[in-house]
């Protein structure tokens, strides 16, 4: 990929840089197109290499979609820096490994869109399923989580990095309507304070629908978001807060899983704890994680920002030690806590399937990052180190060992 028709990246993610986008696929695949780019990120921003977001566009300056591959098309793209990964794409790699999950389960369901929208009823009048909506008659390639693949950026044909080209978060991944307010979809800290009922709107963003006002009936603001109005969405969001509490007063457990398989898909539950267990992904609960629900009642828990998973420490000069619990436990009224305590052995059977099937192995997870650093190429990690030296995971040590030494803990 080469930007040209600019002098310097984006720092900001207000930018608005314009410029020119040079694709090529190596397989003969090539577009060069105009495309406004900005900073993208947020604890990221503060490092040197910065992610990219990149805006496609025609001559004309309407919007250009592309399909890649097997994606859903998408006018917009991100470019992962992955400046404290010495590999320069984990994420990514995790994505691949969640979607090794998700391909597992049956056709209509391996998706979360699929499970909350997909009507399996037969119409016998004419013997087969008929979707509402004809987007759903046909899997477009929404998958509800990111997918990424090695490339390497150059500005004004001079080597810049190495990059991931990458899905984000936008609606058609999603398979949500902009302007349907049952397809709400949460983005930022949803964590124990949420769940106990007590919602700070500022910390966390509204991304689906459109067209929402805050409380003093100005235009919802994603970037400073705000306590929204009164409304469906607003009203579906403030009972998600509260179901912790609707499902716990439950009159024994009988009642408590009727509730809890009434707001929740115990199965996707399921396995997003396990894909956080298997890549200590300690920030998919809290943060990082993505909450959507296609009918304001029952919710889905989707991942997203996997920069922070394999052990890997957010400034990228150490690794913590391999658990040995769950990574998730600490949020004990999160939606996740039910499946640790009503549906431990549906939690043990499923992690035993995956592993007995190969699906999830530590091969696969091998296997899934040599192809990734095999497809980056020698030539080009060393031209990344040689642009960006002082990346705290491959940098030189600074330390004057004539008077330092390191002194460690009991887990290193």
């Amino acid at each position: 990929v080469n930007f040209s028709g600019i002098n310097a990246m984006p720092l900001t993610k207000t930018d608005n840089m314009d410029c020119f986008v040079e694709f090529w696929d190596m397989n003969g695949n090539y577009f060069k197109k105009p495309a406004i780019i900005n900073a993208q990120g947020n604890s990221s921003l503060a490092f040197v290499k910065k992610n990219v977001s990149i805006d496609l566009l025609n001559e004309d300056e309407s919007s250009f979609s592309l399909k890649l591959g097997d994606w859903v098309s998408q006018d917009s793209f991100h470019l992962k820096a992955y400046y404290t990964d010495y590999f320069r794409g984990t994420g990514a790699v995790g994505y691949s490994l969640f979607k090794l999950i998700a391909d597992d389960l049956e056709y209509s369901k391996n998706r979360t869109w699929k499970k909350a929208l997909i009507n399996e009823g037969r119409d016998y009048s004419v013997g087969y399923n008929v979707p509402s909506k004809n987007a759903l008659r046909v899997d477009d390639g929404a998958l509800c989580f990111p997918q990424g693949f090695p490339c390497v950026v150059y500005l004004n044909g001079e080597f810049y990095g190495i990059f991931a080209w990458q899905l984000k978060k936008h609606r058609d991944n999603y398979m949500m309507e902009k302007n349907n307010n049952s397809h709400i979809h949460l983005d930022g800290e949803i964590g124990s304070d949420f769940f106990n009922g007590t919602i700070d709107w500022t910390a966390f963003e509204i991304r689906n629908p459109k067209g929402l006002k805050d409380m003093n009936g100005n235009k919802y603001d994603g970037d400073n978001p705000q306590e929204i109005a009164e409304g469906p969405v607003k009203t579906a969001i403030v009972n998600f807060s509260t179901r912790y509490a609707e499902i716990m007063a439950g009159a024994d457990i009988d009642a408590k899983k009727a509730l809890i398989q009434q707001y929740f898909d115990v199965g996707n539950l399921i396995d997003y704890i396990i894909f956080c267990d298997l890549t200590y992904n300690v920030d998919g609960y809290r943060k990082n994680w993505q909450w959507t629900t296609w009918d304001g009642v029952k919710w889905f828990v989707n991942p997203y920002d996997l920069d922070g998973i394999m052990g890997a420490t957010p400034e990228g000069q150490n690794t913590y030690t391999p658990r040995t619990g769950h990574t998730g436990t600490g949020l004990t009224n999160a939606p996740t806590a039910f499946i640790y305590t009503y549906y431990t052995d549906e939690l043990n059977a499923r992690y035993a399937y995956l592993r007995s099937q190969g699906i999830l192995t530590p091969k696969k997870f091998i296997d899934a990052f040599d192809e990734w650093v095999k497809a980056v190429g020698n030539d080009n990690y060393k031209k990344e180190w040689t642009k960006w030296p002082d990346s705290p995971c491959n940098r030189d040590i600074v330390v004057n060992s004539d008077y330092w030494e390191m002194v460690t803990d009991a887990d290193g």
